[in-house]
C-alpha cells in the first residue's frame, strides 16, 4: 500500500534488542547408507556412515557435553539431570545413560588428567572434606555406623569402607548444671553429646597433649566411652589400668556413667565413693591437669574421673575462683560439719545411755523431761530419726 511516508527519506533508526532462547528441542540427524550391486562382480555393497555413528540409535557429542557439564560442573545429580532435559527438550533419558556418558567422558581423558586409585586412603585423605572419616573392615562395622547416624562409602573394588562423620539430632544446649552450682566460676555444664563434651574439653585445656581415646562398651548398645587424659602429665600406668578395667566389661548395655563405676571401681562394697564424677568441664579439665583420666560416656553429662581421693568430697570448684583465706575457712567448716553429722548421734547415745554423769544437771533434767513420753530407747529414737531425715530428703 502506497502511503505519503514511504516518499519520505530515511533520517534515522531507533534501535530497540529482545535477547532470548531459540525454542528447545532434540534434533534428530538420520544418516543413510546406499546399498548396491557391483555390475561387474554382482556382490552387495554397502555405503559407509560418519565415523562416529556406529549403532543404529545413539546420542551425539553435544547432549554428551552437557550431561557431562551438568554433573561435573554443576554437580547436578543424575535424577535432577534426567529431570532438566526432561522439561527443557521434553526428551526422556534414564540415569543409566547419564552414568555412561560420565564414564566414557573420564576414559576419554589423557592418562595425565585421569586419577588412577589403588589405594582408599587417597580418597580418605584428597577427595573427602569431612573432619572424620575412619576406614572400616566389617560388615558389621559399616552396620553400626549406619544405625548411628553415619554415612558409610562403598566403592568398587575395594575391600574397605568409610565411614563419614554425619551425625545430626536433637541435643540439650550447654547450660549450668544443677548438681553443682556456684557463686562464682564457669556456669557451663557437659551435656549428653559425646562430641560436644570433648569439645568442651578441648576448649578448656588448648595442649596437643590432650588425648582423646574412644571404645565401644555394650553387646546390645555398642556405647561410645572416651578417655581423656593429659600426656607426659598423667602416669601411663594407670591409662593402662583404665584400658584394661575398661575392655574387660562384658555386659549388653551401657547407659550411663554410673554402670561403668560400678564396672571398674576398686571397692564395690565400700560407702564411700572410689570414682569421683562431675558435670562441670572446667572441674573435669583441672582433674586431668592434675595427672588424673577422665571417663567420658556418651548419653549423660555426668564424667567420670579416677583415681579418687577421699579430700575431693570436701571441695568445691568455686574454693579456687575465691580468695585463698575465705577459701580455706569454708572448706575447714565442710570438715567439723562432717564430723558433727558422723558422730552427734552415736554420741547422744553414749551420753544419755550409759555417761549421764557427763551431762550437766540442769541439761540432764531437761532431757529427761522431754523424753519422758518416749517409749523408745536412745538408740532406736536416734536410728529413727535418721531414717525419717533419709525418707525426707528422698521424697523431697
Amino acid at each position: 500500500m502506497d502511503t505519503p511516508w514511504k516518499k519520505q527519506g530515511l533520517k534515522d533508526l531507533e534501535r530497540r534488542q529482545v535477547f532470548d532462547l531459540p525454542p528447545l528441542k532434540v534434533e534428530v540427524t538420520e544418516h543413510q547408507a546406499e546399498i548396491k550391486h557391483c555390475p561387474h562382480c554382482g556382490s552387495l555393497n554397502k555405503a559407509a556412515f560418519p565415523e562416529e555413528v556406529r549403532l543404529p540409535v545413539q546420542y551425539g557429542t553435544n547432549i554428551k557435553a552437557f550431561v557431562v557439564y551438568c554433573s561435573q560442573q554443576q554437580l547436578l545429580p543424575y535424577e535432577r539431570t534426567r529431570e532438566l532435559i526432561q522439561d527443557t527438550f521434553n526428551h526422556t533419558i534414564s540415569e543409566g545413560t547419564l552414568f555412561n556418558f560420565n564414564n566414557a567422558a573420564c576414559q576419554a581423558l589423557c592418562p595425565e588428567e585421569r586419577l588412577e586409585v589403588d589405594d582408599i586412603d587417597i580418597i580418605r585423605t584428597t577427595m573427602i572434606s569431612v573432619g572424620s572419616v575412619e576406614q572400616v573392615n566389617s560388615i558389621n562395622e559399616v552396620v553400626d555406623s549406619c544405625l548411628s547416624g553415619d554415612t558409610v562409602l562403598l566403592i568398587n573394588g575395594f575391600k574397605e569402607a568409610l565411614v563419614i562423620s554425619t551425625r545430626g539430632w536433637e541435643s540439650r544446649g550447654v547450660e549450668e548444671p544443677k548438681t553443682e552450682s556456684v557463686v562464682r566460676g564457669p556456669r557451663e555444664g557437659f551435656s549428653e553429646t559425646l562430641r560436644t563434651n570433648t569439645t568442651l574439653l578441648r576448649r578448656k585445656i588448648k595442649n596437643p597433649d590432650l588425648t582423646l581415646e574412644s571404645m565401644k562398651i555394650g553387646r546390645k548398645t555398642k556405647t561410645s566411652v572416651c578417655i581423656a587424659y593429659l600426656k607426659g602429665v598423667a602416669n601411663p600406668r594407670l591409662i593402662e589400668e583404665v584400658k584394661r578395667r575398661l575392655k574387660r566389661i562384658n555386659t549388653d548395655a551401657i547407659l550411663e556413667s554410673g554402670y561403668i563405676e560400678e564396672f571398674i571401681e576398686d571397692a564395690p562394697f565400700s560407702i564411700f565413693p572410689t570414682i569421683a564424677n562431675s558435670e562441670k568441664p572446667d572441674v573435669v579439665a583441672a582433674k586431668i591437669l592434675e595427672g588424673r583420666a577422665a571417663i567420658l560416656v556418651d548419653g549423660t553429662p555426668f564424667v567420670l574421673t579416677v583415681p579418687m581421693v577421699f579430700i575431693e568430697n570436701f571441695q568445691s570448684a568455686e574454693d579456687y575462683y575465691s580468695r585463698a583465706y575465705f577459701a580455706s575457712l569454708v572448706r575447714v567448716l565442710r570438715f567439723v560439719s562432717f564430723m558433727i553429722s558422723t558422730l552427734a548421734p552415736a554420741l547422744y547415745v553414749a551420753l544419755t545411755t550409759f555417761h549421764q554423769e557427763l551431762i550437766p544437771t540442769p541439761l540432764l533434767f531437761t532431757m529427761a523431761a522431754a523424753r519422758e513420753g518416749i517409749p523408745f530407747p536412745a538408740v532406736l529414737e536416734a536410728g529413727m530419726m535418721i531414717i525419717v531425715f533419709e525418707i525426707l530428703r528422698e521424697a523431697g
